[in-house]
């Protein structure tokens, strides 16, 4: 979806510019905190709201 979003707004480059830290996130982090909130070493977490989006926007 990223990749399409991108071509319809100038391309992969011109956004990936935009970028904050100058790259898109890749989907091994996204993995990584999957799995870690999968593993049950979290019990206290909760009603959180994680923003995988490489200082993009800061909430």
């Amino acid at each position: 979806m990223s990749e399409n979003s991108a071509k319809s707004m100038g391309g992969e480059e011109v956004i990936t510019a935009r970028l904050a830290m100058g790259e898109w996130v890749p989907p091994e982090e996204i993995a990584e905190l999957t799995a870690f909130l999968a593993s049950g070493k979290n019990r206290h977490l909760s009603g959180a709201t994680f923003d995988v989006n490489g200082a993009t926007y800061i909430r």
